[in-house]
């Protein structure tokens, strides 16, 4: 819990100061009334940022890492145990030490009489999914607390495989792709300087072809320090740009548009979505509630800022589907099928059964990619290291002929 300093004064007049923990500023109020008749004034304690204390790798926590607390939750919550015992439970059997340290405060807090969805929302922050936070406060709500948490163990554990297949898949391409700009730079750097220097001992005109070789490696070696401050500027100015609200947006429009890279982040967000939205209206949750969860996990930024303004629309009495389509990219099966699924009373069900699709469609996507992104690489390398030897015997033969 958080520390909070307070000023008052008693029923008597008297000046007093103090410190309490507490989960809120209301909390801290009503403790420090307990000292005091009026709270005139009541401040939260921040320690000083300690390097010392600093917690490495403070980003997310893993999402395997989260199904398994999912699953341990569902377990025991399941055996009847009280929430504070079962996250001091779970705490005790989680190995990851972001989710350990969360759950020590969370146990805190729930002992202290505060929800359990509040409890680690307060204390994870963007350490965990927001679904998740939702997903939580929508079971306490309906008495199903250890379901919710069976189905986000699910849920979680097939996003983790999802990002793992990704990630899995592009290991090969990246490395192929970093040996190939390797390659590239050490013979335009190494290996052409060399022949430059026996082909000018031959003190012959050279070919175009190989002129134009020694030159671009004689730019290199010169300017590469240049160019790599140039390519270092423009990264961080992209970066920049692209934190932006309108830099995000507009590269966020820009990758659906782009030839293969936007089929992926096509199918990937729909998946998301159809996965998300038939994952909290399973819970209870409404419409309205769900898509705005929805909108806060999708990744590309244009398509999550129109799916949080489908909430309003929804609101004004719009079917979901017709909602669905101001969504940029958002594929038309899904919303053929999710205009089926409010009309047949069978919605959750039909999105869970397209967010299946669109995982095997992105991983279909991916493999595809990657097995044309192999060759193209090997390809241009070959193209490259062809060049650079027959520009290199043609000036050679040449020479030797005018000899």
């Amino acid at each position: 819990m958080a520390v909070y300093k307070y000023e008052g004064t008693t029923k008597a007049g008297q000046f007093v100061t103090g410190v309490v923990e507490a989960f809120d500023d209301l909390d801290a109020i009503g403790k420090a009334r307990q000292e005091c008749y009026i709270v005139s004034r009541l401040t939260q304690v921040h320690e000083p940022p300690s390097f010392l204390k600093k917690e490495v790798g403070s980003g997310k926590v893993k999402l395997d890492a989260v199904s398994l607390m999912c699953s341990q939750f569902a377990s025991i919550i399941g055996a009847g145990l009280g929430i504070a015992r079962c996250v001091e439970l779970v705490a005790k059997q989680t190995t990851d030490k972001k989710l350990t340290a969360i759950l020590a405060e969370v146990q805190t807090d729930v002992q202290a009489g505060h929800s359990l969805a509040d409890s680690f929302q307060h204390k994870g922050g963007k350490k965990l999914p927001v679904i998740f936070y939702e997903t939580v406060r929508a079971g306490e709500m309906a008495g199903t607390l250890d379901q919710s948490f069976e189905t986000l163990e699910k849920y979680f554990k097939k996003r983790s495989r999802m990002r793992s297949r990704l990630a899995s898949a592009l290991i090969y391409p990246s490395f192929v792709c970093v040996l190939a700009v390797v390659v590239v730079m050490v013979m335009m750097v190494a290996v052409v300087p060399t022949f430059k220097e026996i082909l000018d001992g031959l003190d012959a005109e050279m070919p175009l072809m190989t002129q134009v070789l020694i030159n671009a490696s004689t730019f290199v070696g010169t300017y590469w320090v240049v160019m790599l401050a140039v390519v270092a500027a423009l990264v961080v100015a992209f970066l920049l740009w692209k934190r932006s609200s309108r830099g995000a947006e507009a590269w966020a429009r820009i990758k659906l548009k782009l030839p293969v890279v936007g089929s992926i982040s096509i199918a990937n967000n729909a998946s998301i979505f159809a996965n998300t939205m038939s994952l909290l209206l399973g819970c209870g949750m409404p419409i309205t509630r769900t898509v705005e969860v929805t909108s806060k996990v999708m990744p590309n930024y244009a398509m999550a800022q129109a799916a949080s303004l489908m909430t309003r629309q929804l609101e004004g009495g719009r079917r979901l589907a017709d909602c669905m389509r101001t969504v940029p990219g958002l594929p038309e099966a899904l919303i053929d099928m999710a205009a089926v699924g409010e009309q047949s009373g069978s919605l959750e069900d039909t999105l869970g059964l397209m967010g299946e699709h669109y995982d095997e469609e992105t991983d279909r996507l991916m493999q595809d990619a990657v097995s044309k992104l192999e060759p193209a690489v090997l390809v241009f390398v070959a193209l490259f290291a062809g060049y650079i030897v027959i520009a290199l015997y043609v000036a050679m033969f040449s020479m030797y002929s005018a000899m």
